[in-house]
């Protein structure tokens, strides 16, 4: 027991105090102080107190109140009194208790009372303190709960009049938390938790507070804006500190955050600026998550919506009132259809448009996207499959499938019995997924894609690559055949330097990783497609050739379609034209080139003519020509092969085609020199035959009317 806590003595009796004082000094107390009233304690201004003696006498004399009045000063609110009584008095004990006192000592004071009452309270003390302090802090993070949250946002508020600065307070909110829990435990998702916590507190300052409110919510206040800025730079802080992923024990996962922010005003109360920066969060979780809003009046509005939007899913479904729209996926180089997408809509009993952004977030939070999602997949299955019985050219049609869904180990099954019960052939199902489906650990994602890919489905899609947090490892890792460049980097890609290098990149990525197809989304102008066709991509989708239309319309698309391609097969015999019918223009200044590529080709039965420079590959083409293919060195004397494939295109007229660049050295440093020359593709040295073979073939698919003419 420590002997120098401070102990105060209050007695207005001078022999009893003095008594006490001597019986402290013998027990080897050595900070002790008396005082003869209330007054000259109160006045006394002492600081850190452990224990108050009272004299139960003075309850006599003042009253209750003395206690109340030690209890409500600044010095000794949390100072434990015990009585000092002569007598057993019940109903001097009783009011003192009642008024705060918690123990009491009888006259005389002998020193093994005394000590052992002391040391009774200072335990008593130290118990009631972490009691208090369980109460205001959460015990898995250690961060402050929404009592601690509570009261310093009162006194935030008041030092923001006082200092006229704003506050701002951030509702945290964080992404997919309900998947780890569910994928790996609670005990897993306990550990993020804690982990987070410490990411966040690094990215606050010392005079801001954090609170864990409960489950995955957590509370900020930032005191002192004096401009938006300010918040916003902790904000963006907060947003790339979950950017990188959380290991826990052996797996890995990804969250985000939604943050919602309000700013205090002179006469807002702290309900309301906390209830507004719920609002603004629930904005965020509406338009994409992982982001950040500041409140506004018009969300008061939104969210309203939004509680009668929720009311009517429930009902929606068993009232037919969700159906299929669909858009079709067009090849840059032959404005066919090759696929189309199936786009989930919502009838609204008041015949209202309601966004999907808005009403996909919403199904998912009240639990019904996985039964919806089925009922697309289904639906678009079934609606094939009548397309092809009528006769249409058949393409795959692709169904969007929400994470949520693609967590569910029974998903695989569910889309096998929905390819059984439909007969429609897998190769006419696409799947795409979008970058939220990685945020469990790895072998999961791998386990349910491969599962799909043993049902032999044509192709799986990533959708809106780019948006959020994609990487080129996923695309490494696991099975995935194709990629959607987000819309937002296809736009103004004529004229934004920024969006035309990002698609650029994104595109030679794909390429490099043989991926199936490269699709451009939201496409809307004519002058995108040679951009785009130069930077790689193969296929496109947007208002350019059709919005989202309904499946009668798209029927007489693909009806025309397979007309049209049945009466080019019936013209030319056949589509896919022996080796030995397929013309190709060798173009190579090194003879031993020639020799080599003259060998490989020749022994697949190609038909190869070759030129030693540009300026002959041009007389070549335009004497001898067409040719399917022409493979094109790039430095060459007389004229390189940039300058002869800008004269070579200039000279084409409707078909056109396909040039490959030939070199030696990394494609990077060469590739938008050829994209602008009007090149399409490449092959490195030194050559081998199956890579001339797997160019030639790819071009079969990409340009397949470029195929069709025979020699």
């Amino acid at each position: 027991m420590d002997k120098n806590i401070k102990i105060l003595i209050v007695d207005d009796y001078t022999a009893s105090r003095n008594f006490l004082e001597a019986v402290l000094k013998d027990e080897g107390y050595t900070n002790f102080m008396g005082f003869s009233s209330p007054e000259k304690l109160f006045n006394s201004f002492e600081q850190d107190t452990e224990i108050i003696l009272l004299d139960i006498k003075l309850i006599y004399k003042h009253g209750r109140k003395i206690i109340t009045d030690i209890k409500n000063n600044k010095n000794f609110f949390e100072v434990p009194i015990v009585m000092i009584s002569g007598t057993d008095d019940e109903s001097g004990l009783k009011k003192a208790f009642d008024a705060g006192a918690i123990d009491y000592i009888s006259k005389p004071v002998n020193k093994t009372t005394l000590r052992a009452r002391i040391e009774a309270t200072l335990k008593l003390k130290e118990e009631i303190a972490k009691q208090k302090e369980l109460a205001r802090f959460d015990p898995l993070t250690k961060l402050p709960n929404r009592l601690f949250f509570n009261e310093q946002l009162k006194l935030a508020m008041q030092r923001s009049l006082r200092n006229k600065l704003q506050i701002a307070v951030l509702v945290t909110d964080l992404d997919h938390f309900k998947m780890v829990n569910d994928t790996f435990g609670h005990s897993t998702g306990d550990k993020l938790l804690i982990e987070l916590a410490k990411r966040m507190q690094v990215c606050v300052r010392e005079t801001d507070t954090i609170a864990r409110m409960s489950g995955d919510e957590f509370f900020i206040i930032l005191e002192n804006i004096e401009k938006k800025s300010t918040v916003t730079e902790i904000v963006k802080r907060l947003l790339d500190s979950v950017k990188k992923p959380f290991l826990l024990d052996d797996n890995e996962a990804y969250v985000g955050l939604s943050i919602g922010i309000s700013l205090s005003t002179e006469n807002i109360s702290s309900e309301i600026l906390v209830r507004n920066a719920d609002l603004a969060m629930y904005d965020v979780k509406a338009h994409g998550r992982n982001n950040y809003k500041f409140f506004t009046d018009k969300m008061d509005i939104l969210i309203s919506k939004k509680v009668e939007l929720r009311k009517l899913l429930y009902d929606a479904l068993e009232k037919n009132e969700f159906y299929l729209y669909y858009q079709p996926r067009i090849d840059i180089n032959t404005n066919q259809i090759t696929g189309v997408e199936a786009l989930l809509r919502w009838n609204h009993p008041e015949n209202k448009t309601i966004s999907s952004t808005i009403f996909i977030p919403l199904l998912e939070e009240i639990g019904l996207i996985n039964q919806i999602g089925d009922w697309a997949l289904r639906k678009a299955c079934e609606q094939n499959i009548l397309w092809q019985k009528k006769g249409c050219s058949k393409v795959p049609v692709s169904v969007n499938i929400s994470p949520i869904q693609f967590h569910d180990e029974k998903l695989p099954i569910i889309i096998k019995q929905i390819l059984k019960d439909t007969q429609l052939d897998p190769c006419y199902l696409e799947i795409e997924i979008n970058e939220g489906v990685f945020i469990v650990d790895d072998d999961i994602v791998e386990n349910t894609l491969t599962s799909l890919k043993q049902l032999k489905i044509n192709m799986i899609i990533m959708d809106d690559f780019g948006s959020g947090y994609s990487s080129i490892g996923y695309l490494k890792k696991f099975p995935i055949d194709a990629i959607k460049i987000d819309r937002e980097f296809v736009q103004n890609i004529t004229n934004n330097p920024s969006n035309a290098a990002l698609v650029s990149a994104i595109a030679a990525m794909g390429i490099a990783l043989e991926l199936k197809s490269i699709i451009a989304v939201g496409v809307e102008s004519e002058s995108q497609i040679p951009f785009l066709r130069h930077m790689g991509c193969d296929s496109y989708q947007g208002f350019l050739m059709s919005p989202p239309i309904p499946a009668d319309t798209i029927e007489k698309m693909l009806k025309n379609q397979a007309l049209n391609i049945s009466s080019n097969v019936n013209k030319n015999n056949h589509n896919n034209i022996p080796n030995s019918n397929i013309r190709i223009l060798f173009v190579d200044d090194f003879p031993t080139n020639i020799q080599i590529a003259l060998k490989l080709l020749q022994s697949s039965g190609y038909k190869i003519d070759t030129a030693k420079n540009g300026k002959e590959a041009v007389k070549l083409f335009l004497s001898k020509g067409p040719y399917h293919l022409i493979f094109m060195d790039l430095q060459m004397p007389k004229l390189d092969g940039y300058e002869a494939t800008k004269k070579i295109r200039e000279s084409e007229n409707k078909s056109r085609v396909p040039i490959i660049a030939m070199t030696a050295y990394n494609m990077e440093g060469v590739r938008d020199r050829c994209l602008s020359a009007g090149m399409d593709d490449f092959i490195a040295k030194p050559f081998k035959l199956k890579d001339f073979n797997k160019i030639i073939e790819k071009w079969k698919k990409l340009s397949p009317n470029n195929f069709i003419f025979t020699c």
